[in-house]
């Protein structure tokens, strides 16, 4: 009889085991699945700001997440690799490149207010997707101001030109408020673009585009 008792016991407490097990592992893959994932971005380019999309202004790329899209784990942006490949005067190239017209005269150009994604470079046009005509020696400025963020103290935004479809000349921009400037070094006609350096919103101002002519 105490032999059958302890034989009971034994098969009694295997079956507690392996439902324990069970759970365990059913608990594991729930954490899985409900972490492990890279969440869609809210916004998936950059783009003149508007009454739908200034809630985005200083705010986390991944302030909404889409549970449907999550795939893998997300990963920042390596701003001294991203600044090394701009050696590569094809980096444009395979990413989400958006056209922005300004308004102004042939000197002074007015930009609206932007919210700047990673890896969607915004490029600066006239009408009918036309650049700036500029001939050697004038001196093209963007004068801008980036709203503050309230996720990181400081943002890096590339300001560069194109020439040819190439960059000619970029940088990195961390204040908070700058100029770039630019004296061409040969006629032609140029694009002015940015692009965020940030894993979060990068918002800009309204801002300005002058152009001094050589005498």
């Amino acid at each position: 009889m105490n032999n059958k008792l302890k034989l009971l016991f034994s098969i009694l407490l295997i079956a507690l085991c392996l439902t324990a097990c069970s759970n365990n592992l059913a608990s594991k893959n729930e954490f899985k699945n409900d972490f492990v994932g890279s969440p869609k971005p809210s916004l998936d380019q950059s783009q003149v700001i508007s009454a739908d999309n200034k809630k985005y202004i200083g705010k986390s790329i991944f302030l909404e997440i889409d549970e449907s899209n999550i795939s893998k784990s997300p990963d920042g942006i390596n701003e001294q690799a991203t600044e090394e490949a701009y050696e590569d005067k094809n980096i444009l190239e395979n990413k989400k490149l958006v056209k922005v017209e300004v308004s102004g005269d042939k000197n002074k150009f007015q930009v609206p207010g932007l919210i700047l994604t990673p890896n969607s470079p915004l490029v600066f046009t006239l009408e009918k997707d036309s650049g700036f005509d500029l001939n050697k020696g004038d001196t093209i400025t963007f004068q801008f101001e980036k709203y503050p963020s309230e996720i990181i103290e400081e943002q890096s935004l590339l300001v560069g030109l194109i020439k040819d479809d190439d960059i000619i000349y970029s940088d990195i921009f961390k204040n908070i408020s700058d100029n770039f400037e630019y004296q061409i070094e040969s006629t032609g006609v140029y694009y002015l673009f940015v692009e965020s350096f940030s894993s979060d919103y990068l918002s800009l101002y309204d801002s300005e585009i002058q152009i001094e002519r050589a005498k």
